[in-house]
Protein backbone atom coordinates (compact mmCIF):
# COMPACT_ATOMS: atom_id res chain seq x y z
CA UNK A 1 0.00 0.00 0.00
CA UNK A 2 1.56 3.34 -0.99
CA UNK A 3 0.30 4.96 2.51
CA UNK A 4 2.46 1.88 4.68
CA UNK A 5 5.47 3.34 1.81
CA UNK A 6 5.05 6.85 2.31
CA UNK A 7 4.85 6.18 6.42
CA UNK A 8 8.10 4.18 5.67
CA UNK A 9 9.68 7.38 3.99
CA UNK A 10 8.43 9.67 6.56
CA UNK A 11 10.07 7.20 9.55
CA UNK A 12 13.76 7.92 7.74
CA UNK A 13 13.11 11.39 7.50
CA UNK A 14 11.82 11.84 10.83
CA UNK A 15 15.53 10.03 12.01
CA UNK A 16 17.17 12.63 10.42
CA UNK A 17 14.98 15.82 12.00
CA UNK A 18 15.32 14.42 15.63
CA UNK A 19 19.23 13.94 14.30
CA UNK A 20 18.92 17.38 13.36
CA UNK A 21 17.10 18.98 16.46
CA UNK A 22 19.12 17.33 19.14
CA UNK A 23 22.68 18.29 17.49
CA UNK A 24 21.04 22.18 16.68
CA UNK A 25 20.38 22.46 20.76
CA UNK A 26 23.89 21.64 21.42
CA UNK A 27 25.16 23.81 18.76
CA UNK A 28 23.36 26.61 20.17
CA UNK A 29 24.37 26.21 23.49
CA UNK A 30 28.02 26.27 22.39
CA UNK A 31 27.65 28.86 20.30
CA UNK A 32 26.67 31.23 23.18
CA UNK A 33 29.20 29.59 25.10
CA UNK A 34 31.80 30.73 22.41
CA UNK A 35 30.54 34.29 22.02
CA UNK A 36 31.01 34.71 26.28
CA UNK A 37 34.75 33.49 25.37
CA UNK A 38 35.23 35.77 22.70
CA UNK A 39 33.85 38.84 24.45
CA UNK A 40 35.55 38.18 27.72
CA UNK A 41 38.61 37.67 25.83
CA UNK A 42 39.41 33.79 27.36
CA UNK A 43 40.03 32.83 23.71
CA UNK A 44 41.56 35.24 21.40
CA UNK A 45 43.41 35.32 17.94
CA UNK A 46 47.39 36.03 17.70
CA UNK A 47 48.67 36.39 14.64
CA UNK A 48 46.26 34.80 12.92
CA UNK A 49 46.48 31.54 15.34
CA UNK A 50 43.72 30.94 18.37
CA UNK A 51 45.29 31.08 21.98
CA UNK A 52 43.88 30.36 25.35
CA UNK A 53 40.86 27.87 26.28
CA UNK A 54 37.56 28.21 25.80
CA UNK A 55 35.59 27.60 29.03
CA UNK A 56 32.45 28.99 28.05
CA UNK A 57 32.34 27.09 24.72
CA UNK A 58 32.75 23.58 26.89
CA UNK A 59 30.16 24.73 29.25
CA UNK A 60 28.12 25.75 26.70
CA UNK A 61 28.43 22.15 24.93
CA UNK A 62 28.12 20.33 28.44
CA UNK A 63 25.05 21.95 29.35
CA UNK A 64 23.92 21.75 25.77
CA UNK A 65 24.24 17.94 25.60
CA UNK A 66 22.51 17.57 29.09
CA UNK A 67 19.65 19.62 27.89
CA UNK A 68 19.20 17.57 24.82
CA UNK A 69 19.28 14.46 27.15
CA UNK A 70 16.75 16.21 29.17
CA UNK A 71 14.55 16.52 27.06
CA UNK A 72 14.98 13.59 25.42
CA UNK A 73 14.31 10.91 28.33
CA UNK A 74 12.03 13.21 30.32
CA UNK A 75 10.03 14.69 27.31
CA UNK A 76 6.73 12.32 28.07
CA UNK A 77 6.63 13.40 31.68
CA UNK A 78 7.07 16.76 30.97
CA UNK A 79 4.30 16.84 28.16
CA UNK A 80 2.27 14.51 30.46
CA UNK A 81 2.56 17.36 33.37
CA UNK A 82 1.97 20.32 31.30
CA UNK A 83 -1.30 18.65 29.96
CA UNK A 84 -2.49 18.04 33.35
CA UNK A 85 -2.95 14.04 32.04
CA UNK A 86 -3.22 10.96 34.44
CA UNK A 87 -2.88 7.39 33.99
CA UNK A 88 -6.11 5.37 32.69
CA UNK A 89 -6.90 2.91 35.48
CA UNK A 90 -9.89 0.93 33.69
CA UNK A 91 -12.43 0.84 36.50
CA UNK A 92 -15.06 2.81 34.57
CA UNK A 93 -17.29 1.18 31.83
CA UNK A 94 -15.68 3.58 28.99
CA UNK A 95 -12.22 3.41 30.08
CA UNK A 96 -12.22 -0.38 29.61
CA UNK A 97 -13.86 0.24 26.32
CA UNK A 98 -10.33 2.60 25.46
CA UNK A 99 -8.34 -0.06 26.44
CA UNK A 100 -10.25 -2.67 24.04
CA UNK A 101 -9.93 -0.56 21.48
CA UNK A 102 -6.39 0.37 22.23
CA UNK A 103 -4.86 -3.05 22.09
CA UNK A 104 -6.66 -3.85 18.83
CA UNK A 105 -5.66 -0.92 17.00
CA UNK A 106 -2.10 -2.02 18.58
CA UNK A 107 -2.64 -5.52 16.91
CA UNK A 108 -3.78 -3.40 13.71
CA UNK A 109 -0.17 -1.52 13.59
CA UNK A 110 1.70 -4.33 14.67
CA UNK A 111 3.21 -2.52 17.57
CA UNK A 112 3.04 -2.93 21.22
CA UNK A 113 0.00 -1.22 22.94
CA UNK A 114 1.07 2.24 24.01
CA UNK A 115 0.66 3.25 27.73
CA UNK A 116 -2.78 5.15 28.11
CA UNK A 117 -3.37 8.34 29.48
CA UNK A 118 -6.43 10.98 29.79
CA UNK A 119 -6.92 15.14 30.73
CA UNK A 120 -9.76 15.60 32.43
CA UNK A 121 -11.35 18.14 29.82
CA UNK A 122 -14.66 18.20 27.79
CA UNK A 123 -12.72 19.40 24.45
CA UNK A 124 -12.30 16.38 22.37
CA UNK A 125 -9.09 15.66 21.36
CA UNK A 126 -5.73 12.93 22.02
CA UNK A 127 -2.31 12.82 21.34
CA UNK A 128 0.76 10.34 21.07
CA UNK A 129 4.34 10.47 22.37
CA UNK A 130 7.38 9.48 23.50
CA UNK A 131 10.76 7.92 23.01
CA UNK A 132 10.03 4.91 21.23
CA UNK A 133 7.77 1.64 20.59
CA UNK A 134 7.40 0.50 23.90
CA UNK A 135 8.00 3.76 25.79
CA UNK A 136 4.79 5.21 23.47
CA UNK A 137 1.96 7.14 25.40
CA UNK A 138 -1.87 7.71 23.54
CA UNK A 139 -3.58 10.16 26.01
CA UNK A 140 -6.89 11.27 25.34
CA UNK A 141 -9.72 13.50 26.60
CA UNK A 142 -12.93 12.62 28.83
CA UNK A 143 -14.55 14.85 26.19
CA UNK A 144 -13.15 12.41 23.33
CA UNK A 145 -14.17 9.38 25.20
CA UNK A 146 -17.94 10.62 25.91
CA UNK A 147 -18.08 12.21 22.39
CA UNK A 148 -16.82 8.95 20.58
CA UNK A 149 -19.12 6.21 19.57
CA UNK A 150 -16.59 2.97 19.11
CA UNK A 151 -15.99 2.96 15.34
CA UNK A 152 -15.02 7.11 16.02
CA UNK A 153 -12.90 5.72 18.60
CA UNK A 154 -11.24 3.37 16.96
CA UNK A 155 -10.33 5.45 14.21
CA UNK A 156 -8.89 8.40 16.55
CA UNK A 157 -6.49 5.86 18.29
CA UNK A 158 -5.49 4.16 14.84
CA UNK A 159 -4.58 7.99 13.88
CA UNK A 160 -2.60 8.04 16.78
CA UNK A 161 -1.00 4.76 16.54
CA UNK A 162 0.41 6.15 12.89
CA UNK A 163 1.94 8.60 14.66
CA UNK A 164 3.68 6.11 17.01
CA UNK A 165 4.56 4.41 13.97
CA UNK A 166 6.38 6.81 12.11
CA UNK A 167 8.59 7.96 14.86
CA UNK A 168 6.04 11.56 14.60
CA UNK A 169 5.22 11.12 18.23
CA UNK A 170 9.35 11.48 19.63
CA UNK A 171 9.96 14.29 16.90
CA UNK A 172 7.12 16.42 17.88
CA UNK A 173 7.61 15.67 21.43
CA UNK A 174 11.45 16.77 21.39
CA UNK A 175 10.49 19.76 19.62
CA UNK A 176 7.24 20.14 22.32
CA UNK A 177 9.74 19.53 25.13
CA UNK A 178 12.67 21.89 24.19
CA UNK A 179 9.66 24.40 24.03
CA UNK A 180 8.90 23.61 27.25
CA UNK A 181 12.37 23.67 29.18
CA UNK A 182 13.55 26.90 31.10
CA UNK A 183 16.60 27.45 28.70
CA UNK A 184 16.77 31.21 29.20
CA UNK A 185 15.35 33.91 27.72
CA UNK A 186 17.65 34.52 24.31
CA UNK A 187 18.59 30.77 23.79
CA UNK A 188 14.51 29.86 24.48
CA UNK A 189 13.70 32.30 21.83
CA UNK A 190 16.00 30.76 19.15
CA UNK A 191 15.17 27.19 19.50
CA UNK A 192 11.48 27.73 19.67
CA UNK A 193 11.16 29.87 16.29
CA UNK A 194 13.13 27.10 15.22
CA UNK A 195 11.48 24.24 16.37
CA UNK A 196 7.55 25.52 15.76
CA UNK A 197 9.00 26.29 11.88
CA UNK A 198 10.01 22.59 11.92
CA UNK A 199 6.28 21.54 13.48
CA UNK A 200 4.26 23.50 11.16
CA UNK A 201 6.47 22.78 7.66
CA UNK A 202 5.69 19.03 9.13
CA UNK A 203 2.29 19.04 10.56
CA UNK A 204 0.25 18.65 7.04
CA UNK A 205 2.12 15.99 5.43
CA UNK A 206 2.13 13.77 8.96
CA UNK A 207 -1.49 14.31 9.71
CA UNK A 208 -2.91 13.42 6.61
CA UNK A 209 -0.95 10.38 6.10
CA UNK A 210 -2.02 9.71 9.68
CA UNK A 211 -5.52 9.90 8.70
CA UNK A 212 -4.95 7.49 5.82
CA UNK A 213 -3.30 5.23 8.17
CA UNK A 214 -6.22 4.99 10.31
CA UNK A 215 -8.24 3.85 7.02
CA UNK A 216 -5.13 1.40 7.07
CA UNK A 217 -5.94 0.01 10.16
CA UNK A 218 -9.57 0.29 10.57
CA UNK A 219 -10.73 -0.30 6.86
CA UNK A 220 -13.47 2.23 7.82
CA UNK A 221 -12.71 5.74 6.65
CA UNK A 222 -16.16 6.41 7.70
CA UNK A 223 -15.29 6.33 10.98
CA UNK A 224 -12.59 8.93 10.99
CA UNK A 225 -14.41 11.16 9.18
CA UNK A 226 -17.44 10.93 11.53
CA UNK A 227 -15.12 11.51 14.71
CA UNK A 228 -13.28 15.32 12.60
CA UNK A 229 -16.77 16.21 12.03
CA UNK A 230 -18.28 15.88 15.36
CA UNK A 231 -14.76 17.24 16.68
CA UNK A 232 -15.15 20.39 13.84
CA UNK A 233 -18.83 21.07 15.58
CA UNK A 234 -18.03 21.65 19.27
CA UNK A 235 -17.35 25.08 20.53
CA UNK A 236 -14.97 23.87 23.35
CA UNK A 237 -10.91 24.82 23.10
CA UNK A 238 -8.89 22.48 25.08
CA UNK A 239 -8.23 24.55 28.37
CA UNK A 240 -4.50 22.69 29.21
CA UNK A 241 -3.25 23.20 25.92
CA UNK A 242 -0.47 25.80 25.07
CA UNK A 243 1.19 27.05 22.29
CA UNK A 244 4.05 24.62 22.96
CA UNK A 245 1.92 21.41 23.03
CA UNK A 246 -0.30 22.41 20.10
CA UNK A 247 1.59 20.25 17.44
CA UNK A 248 1.55 16.95 19.53
CA UNK A 249 -2.27 16.66 19.15
CA UNK A 250 -5.24 15.41 17.10
CA UNK A 251 -6.52 18.53 16.18
CA UNK A 252 -5.44 22.05 16.91
CA UNK A 253 -6.96 22.89 20.23
CA UNK A 254 -7.14 26.18 19.87
CA UNK A 255 -8.94 25.72 16.39
CA UNK A 256 -12.41 25.52 17.68
CA UNK A 257 -11.57 29.06 19.55
CA UNK A 258 -11.09 31.05 16.68
CA UNK A 259 -7.82 29.53 15.41
CA UNK A 260 -8.64 28.27 12.19
CA UNK A 261 -8.30 30.84 9.58
CA UNK A 262 -10.90 31.27 7.48
CA UNK A 263 -9.37 32.64 3.95
CA UNK A 264 -7.50 29.02 3.92
CA UNK A 265 -10.50 27.22 4.56
CA UNK A 266 -12.21 29.45 1.54
CA UNK A 267 -9.27 29.34 -0.57
CA UNK A 268 -8.96 25.37 -0.20
CA UNK A 269 -13.21 25.26 -0.98
CA UNK A 270 -12.38 27.17 -4.13
CA UNK A 271 -9.64 24.35 -5.46
CA UNK A 272 -11.59 21.76 -4.22
CA UNK A 273 -15.10 23.34 -5.92
CA UNK A 274 -13.35 23.11 -9.41
CA UNK A 275 -14.46 20.76 -11.95
CA UNK A 276 -12.46 19.13 -15.45
CA UNK A 277 -9.92 18.62 -12.94
CA UNK A 278 -8.25 14.94 -11.91
CA UNK A 279 -8.14 14.26 -8.03
CA UNK A 280 -4.26 14.34 -8.29
CA UNK A 281 -4.53 17.78 -9.65
CA UNK A 282 -6.88 19.25 -6.59
CA UNK A 283 -4.48 17.35 -3.76
CA UNK A 284 -1.21 19.05 -5.59
CA UNK A 285 -3.04 22.68 -5.85
CA UNK A 286 -4.38 22.25 -2.09
CA UNK A 287 -0.70 21.60 -1.10
CA UNK A 288 0.15 24.51 -2.85
CA UNK A 289 -2.23 26.50 -1.05
CA UNK A 290 -1.13 25.16 2.05
CA UNK A 291 2.59 25.71 1.82
CA UNK A 292 2.31 29.31 0.94
CA UNK A 293 0.08 29.67 3.70
CA UNK A 294 2.53 28.41 6.06
CA UNK A 295 5.34 30.40 4.53
CA UNK A 296 3.09 33.50 5.48
CA UNK A 297 2.47 32.23 9.21
CA UNK A 298 5.79 31.22 9.41
CA UNK A 299 7.38 34.83 8.43
CA UNK A 300 4.46 36.49 10.46
CA UNK A 301 5.44 34.05 13.89
CA UNK A 302 9.15 35.42 13.43
CA UNK A 303 7.86 39.37 13.61
CA UNK A 304 5.86 38.39 16.92
CA UNK A 305 2.94 38.67 14.50
CA UNK A 306 0.82 35.63 14.89
CA UNK A 307 1.16 32.03 15.48
CA UNK A 308 2.07 29.29 13.66
CA UNK A 309 -0.97 27.56 12.78
CA UNK A 310 -0.10 23.38 13.57
CA UNK A 311 -2.58 21.35 11.67
CA UNK A 312 -4.51 21.77 8.16
CA UNK A 313 -8.37 22.63 8.50
CA UNK A 314 -10.15 20.01 9.52
CA UNK A 315 -12.53 20.68 6.35
CA UNK A 316 -9.02 19.64 4.01
CA UNK A 317 -8.81 16.06 6.08
CA UNK A 318 -12.41 15.37 6.03
CA UNK A 319 -12.10 15.85 2.08
CA UNK A 320 -9.29 13.73 1.58
CA UNK A 321 -10.98 10.75 3.61
CA UNK A 322 -14.21 10.93 1.82
CA UNK A 323 -12.28 10.11 -1.03
CA UNK A 324 -10.95 7.60 0.12
CA UNK A 325 -14.27 6.09 1.45
CA UNK A 326 -15.33 6.48 -2.55
CA UNK A 327 -12.63 3.86 -3.36
CA UNK A 328 -13.77 -0.18 -3.18
CA UNK A 329 -10.67 -0.86 -1.16
CA UNK A 330 -11.65 1.29 1.36
CA UNK A 331 -15.08 -0.37 2.50
CA UNK A 332 -15.96 0.11 5.79
CA UNK A 333 -14.55 -3.22 7.84
CA UNK A 334 -14.47 -4.22 11.40
CA UNK A 335 -10.59 -5.07 11.80
CA UNK A 336 -11.07 -8.11 14.08
CA UNK A 337 -14.06 -9.37 12.75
Amino acid sequence: MATTDNFWALERANRRRIARLVASQVVVFAALGFGFDLSMGAVRFAAGHPAGFPWCTAAGLIFGIGQAMRTYYGGPGMVLGAVGAFPVEGDKPEDKVLIDVTREMALAARLPAPRLYMIDDPSPNSLALGRNFDDSVICVTRGLINLMDREELQSVIAHEMAHIRSYDMRLTMLVTATMLGNLGSFSQKLLAAFNRGTTALLSREREYLADAAAVEFTRNPNGMIRALQKIRDIEAPLSRASRATAPLFLVDPFESAGGVDEGLVGELTRVRSQTGKSEEQLDEEAEAVESGFIEEQYRLDTTGEQPVSTHPPLAERIARLRRLSETPTAAPVSPLE
